[in-house]
């Protein structure tokens, strides 16, 4: 009878560990309610790789400029006389474990459950702003002085562009090195194109081979983010975010160490449950990587619909290792940087929309009824809402409005530590919106540039100024 008990025990403590990750999960995630309507719960704000507004996404400290109205041209189609294009592997087809600074494990957490409803209902449908006390704010009015115009000492760091449009592109620590994303050079009859991923320094793009890491034709890549001397990116498998398997990539900058961080098969046990892809958005913070999922315990489709309220944000250690922890339910990561992660909260039921900053286990409302795509920089959130551009300060109770009479703002502004921008259309044709026009604020100083450009879309990462079609461009950064 002893031998029989200590085979039964020591078969119990072989999968105590996946016991625990699935029965805690369970447990956390009973109390999301169900619905029963099919809904996508993809983010409005494109991210087709197919799509022409999809194009400014990612970097720390410039904008980018050029054609977003105008139809994106096949690198097949296009060239470019300035470019040498060599795509190379990575250094090491069998990268070298990489050495990121792990923040140690907290131990107990609280994974929050967003409740975006019962904010939705003491804001009603207008835009309500929060302080850090909880408190309702009041804007006041910022750079009342209007634009100014940018000179050529506000600019710097000119560098040519490679064949074709960029997918999404983001600047490096070192000055003129860019991380950029592009559609493969391929057969013009397919229709959904490979994307590959590598460093741009103004001559040649290096492509990173990620055939060592995953055998995926890759499509759909996602914006990066740069911190710490790595990059991270979410990819799909699918021609749209949402209609393939998800990865999540890291880099050091110059693809070193490229390794997979997750993949949707480790987190959905089951091949029939939707993987659907709420937003591509990821983060660097404390050692580890975030982004946004669905739930893994879903019955599979169509028995069940998803909706908003079962979206996650997870995390992984940067090197790929440990478990893929849940940080909340119900909210999808909307930005992350400078020590915060900054989600969006939708009521499945009215849709409504609640801005939060995710800390300490539980979700803070910073915006009821904003600006879906909002922008990070260090202590500030900024975001759009009915023409109006907003900066709202995250220590302080202190909203600030900018007003751009005359103006149509793009809907997704960008941000560094200091600055924040939006792209803008001057124009008085209200039918189609001419994003000519850069609006570059200095949170600190209260200073309003501009900038303007046939054409322009705004990244994090520099400018991109057409001269006669989208074939030729330029990465131009700002000097401050």
């Amino acid at each position: 009878m002893r031998e029989l008990d200590a085979l039964v025990n020591q078969a119990l403590d072989a999968d105590e560990a996946d016991l625990t990750r699935v029965l805690s999960l369970e447990d956390l995630l009973t109390d999301v309610h169900r619905r029963t309507r099919r809904r996508r719960v993809v983010r409005t704000a494109a991210t087709s790789v197919s799509s022409a507004a999809a194009v400014g996404l990612v970097a720390v400290g410039a904008y980018a400029l050029g054609g977003a109205d105008d139809p994106q041209p096949n690198p097949a189609q296009t060239g470019t006389p300035h470019e040498t294009v060599t795509p190379t592997p990575a250094p090491t087809t069998t990268p070298t474990p990489p050495e990121p600074t792990t923040a140690p494990d907290p131990g107990a957490r609280t994974i929050p459950t967003a409740d975006p409803a019962s904010i939705l209902a003491q804001a009603g449908t207008g835009l309500q702003v929060y302080g850090p006390d909880g408190s309702v704010l009041e804007a006041v009015g910022r750079a009342a002085s209007g634009p100014v115009a940018a000179g050529p000492d506000d600019l710097r760091t000119q560098v040519p562009g490679f064949d074709g449009s960029p997918q999404n592109v983001a600047a490096t620590s070192t000055e003129g090195r860019y991380v950029a994303s592009r559609l493969q050079d391929v057969d013009d009859e397919i229709l959904y194109p490979p994307s590959d991923v590598g460093t741009w320094d103004g001559s040649t793009f290096r492509t990173w081979d990620r055939s060592a890491v995953v055998e995926d034709e890759v499509r759909s890549v996602g914006r990066f983010t740069v911190a710490d001397g790595w990059v991270a990116w979410h990819e799909s498998t699918g021609h749209e975010a949402w209609s393939g398997e998800w990865r999540v990539f890291a880099a050091r900058e110059d693809g070193r160490d490229l390794h997979l961080v997750a993949r949707s098969e480790e987190f959905f046990l089951d091949p029939a449950v939707d993987t659907t892809v709420p937003d591509q958005t990821v983060a660097i913070l404390d050692g580890r990587v975030y982004w946004s999922t669905l739930r893994p315990d879903l019955e599979p489709w169509p028995a069940y619909s998803p909706d908003e309220s079962d979206t996650m944000v997870v995390s992984r250690a940067l090197d790929g290792t440990g478990e893929i922890r849940v940080e909340a339910v119900g909210a999808t990561l909307a930005a992350g940087g400078f020590g915060r992660l900054v989600v969006n909260m939708v009521d499945p039921e009215t849709k409504g929309l609640v801005t939060a900053l995710l800390e300490d286990g539980r979700l803070r409302p910073l915006v009821a009824n904003g600006g879906l795509t909002p922008a990070l920089g260090d202590g500030f959130l900024a975001f759009t809402h009915e023409g109006s551009a907003y900066v709202l300060d995250l220590d302080e109770p202190v909203l600030g409005r900018i007003s751009t009479p005359g103006a149509v703002l793009g809907e997704q502004p960008v941000a560094d530590a200091d600055h924040v921008a939006w792209p803008a259309d001057l124009s008085d044709d209200e039918a189609v919106p001419h994003y000519d026009t850069l609006l570059y604020y200095d949170v600190a100083a209260d200073v309003l540039r501009s900038t303007d450009t046939p054409s322009v879309w705004a990244t994090y990462a520099g400018a991109v100024d057409t001269v006669d079609d989208q074939a030729s461009w330029t990465f131009v950064e700002w000097a401050d």
